[in-house]
């Protein structure tokens, strides 16, 4: 069953709306936050990304904010489709964005930067 972990960040996804941009297997989420930071958030080794206008909740989520998204079927489905990749460093996580929508993706890491 997946479950979700809640990352600890300084960022406030609540209410912002993101830029999504990809270039090549690298992606980068740019939002101003709730706190009025600007936010950037580079992915690297993307399998896979989704953009979803509502919340579809899965368990241990009890708020807008970033989780890591444990036991994913999303994770396992790759794998299924496409035994060559390499998927035992990717993670699922998940960014909630409050009635705007949730941002998910596969990737190896991530890094988040902010400025005033």
């Amino acid at each position: 069953m997946e479950e979700a972990k809640e990352i600890k960040t300084d960022i406030i996804t609540a209410g912002a709306i993101p830029d999504i941009r990809q270039i090549d297997d690298t992606l980068v989420l740019f939002f101003i936050d709730s706190a009025n930071k600007k936010v950037t958030v580079v992915f690297n080794d993307v399998i896979a990304f989704k953009w979803e206008g509502f919340q579809n909740k899965i368990e241990g989520e009890i708020k807008d904010c970033c989780y890591e998204i444990n036991n994913s079927e999303w994770i396992d489905l790759h794998k299924n489709l496409n035994t060559e990749l390499e998927l035992d460093q990717h993670k699922h996580y998940k960014f909630n964005f409050s009635s705007h929508g949730h941002f998910e993706i596969l990737a190896s890491y991530y890094l988040i930067r902010t400025s005033e």
